[in-house]
Protein backbone atom coordinates (compact mmCIF):
# COMPACT_ATOMS: atom_id res chain seq x y z
CA UNK A 1 0.00 0.00 0.00
CA UNK A 2 1.33 3.36 -1.59
CA UNK A 3 1.81 6.20 1.28
CA UNK A 4 -0.30 8.58 -0.11
CA UNK A 5 -2.90 6.65 -0.33
CA UNK A 6 -2.80 5.26 3.65
CA UNK A 7 -2.17 8.88 4.31
CA UNK A 8 -5.50 9.77 2.15
CA UNK A 9 -7.45 7.43 4.30
CA UNK A 10 -5.95 8.28 8.13
CA UNK A 11 -6.70 11.73 7.41
CA UNK A 12 -10.15 10.68 6.33
CA UNK A 13 -10.44 8.70 9.53
CA UNK A 14 -9.57 11.79 11.53
CA UNK A 15 -12.17 13.90 9.89
CA UNK A 16 -14.49 11.91 12.16
CA UNK A 17 -12.51 11.96 15.21
CA UNK A 18 -12.85 15.90 14.79
CA UNK A 19 -16.50 15.51 14.21
CA UNK A 20 -16.88 14.35 17.52
CA UNK A 21 -15.44 17.42 19.67
CA UNK A 22 -18.31 20.05 20.94
CA UNK A 23 -15.82 22.30 18.85
CA UNK A 24 -17.11 21.10 15.48
CA UNK A 25 -20.55 21.55 16.01
CA UNK A 26 -21.82 25.70 15.55
CA UNK A 27 -24.59 26.24 18.02
CA UNK A 28 -24.83 29.87 16.94
CA UNK A 29 -28.07 29.25 14.57
CA UNK A 30 -29.18 32.69 14.70
CA UNK A 31 -27.91 36.47 15.48
CA UNK A 32 -30.74 37.16 17.65
CA UNK A 33 -29.92 33.62 19.82
CA UNK A 34 -26.35 34.46 19.94
CA UNK A 35 -27.27 37.83 22.00
CA UNK A 36 -28.82 34.88 24.69
CA UNK A 37 -25.69 32.52 24.27
CA UNK A 38 -28.07 30.59 22.49
CA UNK A 39 -31.04 30.08 24.53
CA UNK A 40 -33.41 29.89 22.73
CA UNK A 41 -35.53 26.48 22.16
CA UNK A 42 -38.40 27.85 24.00
CA UNK A 43 -38.38 31.05 22.28
CA UNK A 44 -40.60 31.55 19.23
CA UNK A 45 -40.46 35.22 18.84
CA UNK A 46 -37.48 36.22 16.54
CA UNK A 47 -37.74 34.74 12.95
CA UNK A 48 -34.65 33.17 13.64
CA UNK A 49 -35.92 30.68 16.54
CA UNK A 50 -36.55 28.55 13.58
CA UNK A 51 -33.06 27.38 13.82
CA UNK A 52 -33.19 26.40 17.70
CA UNK A 53 -37.37 24.95 17.42
CA UNK A 54 -39.01 24.42 14.47
CA UNK A 55 -42.43 24.45 15.81
CA UNK A 56 -42.41 28.16 17.13
CA UNK A 57 -43.48 28.97 13.49
CA UNK A 58 -46.62 27.57 14.17
CA UNK A 59 -47.99 30.93 16.49
CA UNK A 60 -46.86 33.14 13.73
CA UNK A 61 -49.47 34.55 10.97
CA UNK A 62 -48.38 35.66 7.53
CA UNK A 63 -45.19 35.73 6.23
CA UNK A 64 -41.75 35.88 8.01
CA UNK A 65 -37.81 36.03 6.61
CA UNK A 66 -34.67 36.44 7.96
CA UNK A 67 -31.08 37.31 6.74
CA UNK A 68 -28.27 36.04 8.66
CA UNK A 69 -24.20 36.77 8.51
CA UNK A 70 -22.25 35.55 11.27
CA UNK A 71 -18.05 35.90 11.21
CA UNK A 72 -16.00 33.16 13.29
CA UNK A 73 -12.57 34.52 14.26
CA UNK A 74 -10.75 31.14 15.73
CA UNK A 75 -7.61 30.92 17.84
CA UNK A 76 -6.03 27.60 18.40
CA UNK A 77 -2.77 27.68 20.02
CA UNK A 78 -0.08 24.54 21.23
CA UNK A 79 3.05 24.79 23.43
CA UNK A 80 5.53 21.61 23.35
CA UNK A 81 9.02 20.21 23.28
CA UNK A 82 8.87 21.77 19.87
CA UNK A 83 7.96 25.16 20.83
CA UNK A 84 4.61 27.33 20.66
CA UNK A 85 2.49 27.46 17.65
CA UNK A 86 -0.74 28.89 16.27
CA UNK A 87 -2.97 27.47 13.91
CA UNK A 88 -3.08 30.00 10.65
CA UNK A 89 -7.05 30.78 10.98
CA UNK A 90 -8.58 33.60 9.48
CA UNK A 91 -12.04 35.12 9.40
CA UNK A 92 -14.89 32.72 8.77
CA UNK A 93 -18.73 34.31 7.16
CA UNK A 94 -21.39 32.26 7.22
CA UNK A 95 -24.71 33.40 6.14
CA UNK A 96 -28.10 31.79 6.95
CA UNK A 97 -31.68 32.55 5.80
CA UNK A 98 -35.02 31.51 7.55
CA UNK A 99 -38.54 31.74 5.79
CA UNK A 100 -41.69 30.79 7.64
CA UNK A 101 -45.46 31.13 6.40
CA UNK A 102 -48.87 30.32 7.94
CA UNK A 103 -52.11 29.88 6.33
CA UNK A 104 -54.81 32.19 6.77
CA UNK A 105 -57.80 29.03 7.11
CA UNK A 106 -55.81 26.54 8.46
CA UNK A 107 -52.97 26.18 11.85
CA UNK A 108 -50.65 25.23 9.65
CA UNK A 109 -47.09 27.08 8.66
CA UNK A 110 -44.46 25.64 6.45
CA UNK A 111 -40.64 26.86 6.71
CA UNK A 112 -37.62 27.03 5.29
CA UNK A 113 -34.16 27.66 7.16
CA UNK A 114 -30.40 27.28 5.34
CA UNK A 115 -27.42 26.88 7.77
CA UNK A 116 -24.39 25.62 8.80
CA UNK A 117 -24.95 23.29 12.09
CA UNK A 118 -20.93 22.03 11.76
CA UNK A 119 -17.70 23.66 10.69
CA UNK A 120 -13.76 22.99 10.82
CA UNK A 121 -11.09 24.63 10.31
CA UNK A 122 -7.55 24.33 11.78
CA UNK A 123 -4.18 24.27 10.17
CA UNK A 124 -0.70 23.73 11.78
CA UNK A 125 2.62 25.07 10.21
CA UNK A 126 5.39 22.29 9.77
CA UNK A 127 7.17 21.36 12.46
CA UNK A 128 4.88 21.57 15.14
CA UNK A 129 4.46 18.16 15.77
CA UNK A 130 6.95 15.22 15.61
CA UNK A 131 6.58 11.89 14.48
CA UNK A 132 9.46 9.21 14.18
CA UNK A 133 10.54 8.22 10.94
CA UNK A 134 8.04 7.74 8.46
CA UNK A 135 5.11 8.15 10.89
CA UNK A 136 5.88 11.66 9.90
CA UNK A 137 3.89 11.45 7.06
CA UNK A 138 0.42 11.27 8.92
CA UNK A 139 1.03 14.30 10.50
CA UNK A 140 -2.27 16.75 10.16
CA UNK A 141 -1.72 20.21 8.44
CA UNK A 142 -4.59 21.36 6.97
CA UNK A 143 -8.09 20.14 8.30
CA UNK A 144 -11.08 22.22 7.35
CA UNK A 145 -15.04 20.99 6.43
CA UNK A 146 -17.71 23.57 5.03
CA UNK A 147 -21.06 22.16 4.83
CA UNK A 148 -24.88 23.44 4.82
CA UNK A 149 -28.14 22.16 6.30
CA UNK A 150 -31.20 22.72 4.21
CA UNK A 151 -34.03 22.27 6.52
CA UNK A 152 -38.03 22.53 5.21
CA UNK A 153 -40.22 21.65 7.55
CA UNK A 154 -44.19 22.12 8.73
CA UNK A 155 -45.93 22.68 11.89
CA UNK A 156 -49.58 22.29 13.20
CA UNK A 157 -51.12 23.92 16.17
CA UNK A 158 -53.10 21.33 17.70
CA UNK A 159 -53.73 23.75 20.23
CA UNK A 160 -54.30 27.39 20.05
CA UNK A 161 -51.22 27.47 22.73
CA UNK A 162 -49.03 23.84 21.84
CA UNK A 163 -47.26 23.31 18.17
CA UNK A 164 -45.51 20.19 16.63
CA UNK A 165 -43.29 20.23 13.74
CA UNK A 166 -41.74 17.74 11.85
CA UNK A 167 -39.09 18.84 8.94
CA UNK A 168 -36.30 17.47 6.83
CA UNK A 169 -32.48 18.19 7.26
CA UNK A 170 -30.27 17.95 3.87
CA UNK A 171 -26.74 18.16 4.98
CA UNK A 172 -24.42 19.19 1.88
CA UNK A 173 -20.62 18.85 2.47
CA UNK A 174 -19.27 20.46 -0.12
CA UNK A 175 -15.68 20.62 0.73
CA UNK A 176 -13.78 18.47 3.31
CA UNK A 177 -10.26 18.61 3.31
CA UNK A 178 -8.02 16.64 5.51
CA UNK A 179 -4.55 17.34 4.66
CA UNK A 180 -1.04 15.23 6.54
CA UNK A 181 2.66 16.04 6.00
CA UNK A 182 2.66 13.18 3.64
CA UNK A 183 -0.83 13.50 1.81
CA UNK A 184 -3.55 15.97 0.59
CA UNK A 185 -7.20 15.12 0.34
CA UNK A 186 -10.18 16.57 -0.72
CA UNK A 187 -13.76 15.24 -0.52
CA UNK A 188 -17.65 15.93 -0.71
CA UNK A 189 -20.58 14.18 -0.26
CA UNK A 190 -24.27 14.70 0.90
CA UNK A 191 -26.94 13.05 3.47
CA UNK A 192 -30.25 13.06 4.83
CA UNK A 193 -32.32 12.94 8.47
CA UNK A 194 -35.03 14.25 10.38
CA UNK A 195 -36.13 16.88 13.10
CA UNK A 196 -39.24 16.93 15.58
CA UNK A 197 -39.82 20.31 17.27
CA UNK A 198 -42.61 20.76 20.06
CA UNK A 199 -43.70 24.45 21.86
CA UNK A 200 -45.83 25.39 24.44
CA UNK A 201 -46.86 28.54 25.56
CA UNK A 202 -48.61 30.30 28.18
CA UNK A 203 -49.03 34.20 29.61
CA UNK A 204 -45.73 33.22 31.96
CA UNK A 205 -43.67 30.30 30.59
CA UNK A 206 -42.98 28.37 27.50
CA UNK A 207 -41.70 25.10 27.56
CA UNK A 208 -39.10 24.15 24.31
CA UNK A 209 -37.99 20.60 22.68
CA UNK A 210 -36.37 19.86 19.42
CA UNK A 211 -34.71 16.47 18.32
CA UNK A 212 -32.43 16.53 15.26
CA UNK A 213 -31.53 12.93 14.32
CA UNK A 214 -28.09 11.35 12.95
CA UNK A 215 -26.90 12.34 9.44
CA UNK A 216 -24.75 9.55 7.70
CA UNK A 217 -22.86 11.57 4.62
CA UNK A 218 -20.77 9.47 1.68
CA UNK A 219 -17.82 11.10 1.04
CA UNK A 220 -15.96 10.55 -2.18
CA UNK A 221 -12.98 12.26 -2.39
CA UNK A 222 -9.86 12.51 -4.64
CA UNK A 223 -5.69 12.55 -3.63
CA UNK A 224 -2.55 12.22 -5.48
CA UNK A 225 -2.76 8.24 -5.54
CA UNK A 226 -6.40 7.80 -6.14
CA UNK A 227 -10.07 7.52 -5.18
CA UNK A 228 -11.26 7.04 -1.71
CA UNK A 229 -14.84 7.03 -0.21
CA UNK A 230 -15.89 5.98 3.36
CA UNK A 231 -19.22 7.48 5.24
CA UNK A 232 -19.56 9.91 8.16
CA UNK A 233 -22.17 10.35 10.91
CA UNK A 234 -23.32 13.66 12.25
CA UNK A 235 -24.32 13.05 15.72
CA UNK A 236 -28.36 13.59 16.59
CA UNK A 237 -28.92 16.31 19.23
CA UNK A 238 -31.81 17.10 21.66
CA UNK A 239 -32.28 20.41 22.97
CA UNK A 240 -34.94 21.37 26.09
CA UNK A 241 -35.38 24.78 27.58
CA UNK A 242 -37.73 26.83 29.32
CA UNK A 243 -38.35 30.75 29.20
CA UNK A 244 -39.81 32.09 32.07
CA UNK A 245 -41.38 36.23 31.57
CA UNK A 246 -40.75 37.91 35.56
CA UNK A 247 -42.09 40.44 33.68
CA UNK A 248 -43.90 41.77 30.43
CA UNK A 249 -40.13 43.39 29.66
CA UNK A 250 -38.05 40.74 30.91
CA UNK A 251 -37.49 37.40 30.05
CA UNK A 252 -34.78 34.64 30.99
CA UNK A 253 -34.73 31.15 29.43
CA UNK A 254 -32.55 28.29 30.26
CA UNK A 255 -31.33 25.08 28.02
CA UNK A 256 -30.32 21.90 28.12
CA UNK A 257 -28.54 20.50 25.65
CA UNK A 258 -27.20 17.05 24.47
CA UNK A 259 -24.91 15.84 21.69
CA UNK A 260 -24.89 12.34 20.71
CA UNK A 261 -20.88 11.93 19.89
CA UNK A 262 -20.66 8.59 20.94
CA UNK A 263 -22.90 7.59 18.23
CA UNK A 264 -19.40 6.99 15.70
CA UNK A 265 -17.71 4.05 17.01
CA UNK A 266 -16.15 3.10 13.64
CA UNK A 267 -14.97 4.53 10.29
CA UNK A 268 -14.32 2.15 7.31
CA UNK A 269 -12.44 3.72 4.29
CA UNK A 270 -12.23 1.99 1.08
CA UNK A 271 -9.39 2.49 -1.02
CA UNK A 272 -8.40 1.18 -4.66
CA UNK A 273 -5.49 -1.17 -2.41
CA UNK A 274 -8.11 -2.18 0.06
CA UNK A 275 -9.84 -1.11 3.53
CA UNK A 276 -8.69 0.78 5.78
CA UNK A 277 -10.21 0.92 9.27
CA UNK A 278 -10.38 3.45 12.57
CA UNK A 279 -12.43 3.41 15.70
CA UNK A 280 -13.23 6.15 17.76
CA UNK A 281 -13.93 6.09 21.52
CA UNK A 282 -15.88 9.49 22.08
CA UNK A 283 -18.29 10.10 24.49
CA UNK A 284 -21.83 12.15 24.63
CA UNK A 285 -21.34 15.85 25.62
CA UNK A 286 -24.06 18.15 27.48
CA UNK A 287 -24.25 21.85 27.33
CA UNK A 288 -26.29 24.28 29.33
CA UNK A 289 -27.42 27.75 28.41
CA UNK A 290 -28.63 30.68 30.23
CA UNK A 291 -30.16 33.70 28.14
CA UNK A 292 -31.95 36.60 29.52
CA UNK A 293 -34.04 39.84 26.78
CA UNK A 294 -34.88 42.63 28.38
CA UNK A 295 -37.58 44.68 26.03
CA UNK A 296 -36.41 49.28 26.47
CA UNK A 297 -39.42 49.75 24.93
CA UNK A 298 -41.42 48.68 21.66
CA UNK A 299 -39.14 49.02 19.01
CA UNK A 300 -35.53 48.04 21.05
CA UNK A 301 -34.42 44.59 22.95
CA UNK A 302 -31.24 44.45 25.29
CA UNK A 303 -29.73 40.59 25.39
CA UNK A 304 -27.63 38.55 27.30
CA UNK A 305 -26.59 34.91 27.88
CA UNK A 306 -23.86 32.42 29.32
CA UNK A 307 -23.48 29.17 28.02
CA UNK A 308 -21.13 26.02 29.48
CA UNK A 309 -20.07 23.06 26.30
CA UNK A 310 -18.83 20.03 27.55
CA UNK A 311 -16.09 18.34 25.34
CA UNK A 312 -16.68 14.57 24.07
CA UNK A 313 -13.01 14.46 23.28
CA UNK A 314 -10.88 12.00 25.41
CA UNK A 315 -7.35 12.05 26.18
CA UNK A 316 -6.92 8.48 25.17
CA UNK A 317 -7.88 9.57 21.15
CA UNK A 318 -7.26 13.15 21.35
CA UNK A 319 -6.27 14.54 17.60
CA UNK A 320 -4.88 18.23 17.36
CA UNK A 321 -7.24 18.34 14.13
CA UNK A 322 -9.58 19.95 16.63
CA UNK A 323 -7.89 20.47 20.29
CA UNK A 324 -11.24 20.47 22.15
CA UNK A 325 -11.63 21.27 25.83
CA UNK A 326 -14.87 22.02 27.68
CA UNK A 327 -15.61 26.24 26.98
CA UNK A 328 -17.51 28.94 28.59
CA UNK A 329 -19.35 31.44 26.01
CA UNK A 330 -20.47 34.78 26.87
CA UNK A 331 -23.01 36.98 25.15
CA UNK A 332 -23.99 39.79 24.19
CA UNK A 333 -26.69 41.64 21.55
CA UNK A 334 -29.61 43.79 20.66
CA UNK A 335 -32.64 44.06 18.25
CA UNK A 336 -34.47 47.05 16.90
CA UNK A 337 -37.61 47.10 15.26
CA UNK A 338 -38.85 49.76 12.88
CA UNK A 339 -42.10 48.67 12.10
CA UNK A 340 -42.03 45.59 10.09
CA UNK A 341 -38.05 45.42 9.87
CA UNK A 342 -36.16 44.29 12.72
CA UNK A 343 -32.22 44.69 12.84
CA UNK A 344 -30.39 42.26 15.28
CA UNK A 345 -26.59 42.44 16.09
CA UNK A 346 -24.88 39.46 18.25
CA UNK A 347 -21.64 38.74 19.77
CA UNK A 348 -19.88 35.91 21.33
CA UNK A 349 -16.51 34.90 23.26
CA UNK A 350 -15.68 31.43 23.82
CA UNK A 351 -12.99 30.63 25.60
CA UNK A 352 -11.99 27.06 26.33
CA UNK A 353 -9.99 25.96 29.23
CA UNK A 354 -6.38 24.87 29.27
CA UNK A 355 -5.85 21.50 28.09
CA UNK A 356 -2.82 19.59 28.52
CA UNK A 357 -2.40 15.87 26.85
CA UNK A 358 0.40 14.07 28.92
CA UNK A 359 -0.14 10.93 26.98
CA UNK A 360 2.30 7.89 27.58
CA UNK A 361 1.48 5.87 24.65
CA UNK A 362 4.18 5.84 21.84
CA UNK A 363 3.04 5.64 18.16
CA UNK A 364 3.75 2.44 16.40
CA UNK A 365 1.56 3.10 13.40
CA UNK A 366 -0.19 5.49 11.25
CA UNK A 367 -2.88 6.32 13.72
CA UNK A 368 -0.96 8.59 16.15
CA UNK A 369 -4.35 9.72 17.74
CA UNK A 370 -3.62 9.26 21.62
CA UNK A 371 -0.21 9.07 21.54
CA UNK A 372 3.03 10.85 22.92
CA UNK A 373 3.39 12.73 19.40
CA UNK A 374 0.52 15.38 20.54
CA UNK A 375 1.57 16.05 24.05
CA UNK A 376 1.27 19.59 24.68
CA UNK A 377 -0.61 22.30 26.13
CA UNK A 378 -3.67 23.52 23.93
CA UNK A 379 -5.48 27.08 23.79
CA UNK A 380 -8.58 28.35 22.16
CA UNK A 381 -10.66 30.53 22.08
CA UNK A 382 -13.15 32.15 19.20
CA UNK A 383 -14.83 35.95 18.95
CA UNK A 384 -18.41 35.55 17.08
CA UNK A 385 -20.34 38.84 15.27
CA UNK A 386 -23.41 38.63 13.78
CA UNK A 387 -25.69 41.14 12.14
CA UNK A 388 -29.41 40.39 10.34
CA UNK A 389 -32.34 41.45 9.24
CA UNK A 390 -35.76 40.35 9.44
CA UNK A 391 -39.31 41.58 7.88
CA UNK A 392 -42.75 40.58 8.35
CA UNK A 393 -45.31 40.70 5.94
Amino acid sequence: MRLHTLSWGIALALLSQGAQASGFRLPEMSVAGMGQANAMVADDEPVSAYGYNIAGMGFHPGTRASLEMVGIKPSFKVSNANGSFDSENGSEYLPALYVTHRLKSQPLAFGLGVNTPYGLKTDWPAGTFTAPGALQAFVPTLSEIRMVNVNPSVAYLLRPNLSVAVGLNYYNVFSAKLDSVGGELNGSGSGFGASLGVLYTTERFNLGLQYRSRVKVDLDGDSSSGPATTQVTFPDTLQAGILYRFTPKWSTEFDVDWTGWSSFDRLDISTSNGTLSSSNQWKSAMAYRLGTTYRVNDALRLRAGYAFDQTGQQDAHFSPRIPDADRHLIGLGAGLQAGAWTWDLGANYVYAASRTIDNSTPPSGPDLNGTSVYNGTYESSALLYGVSLSRSF
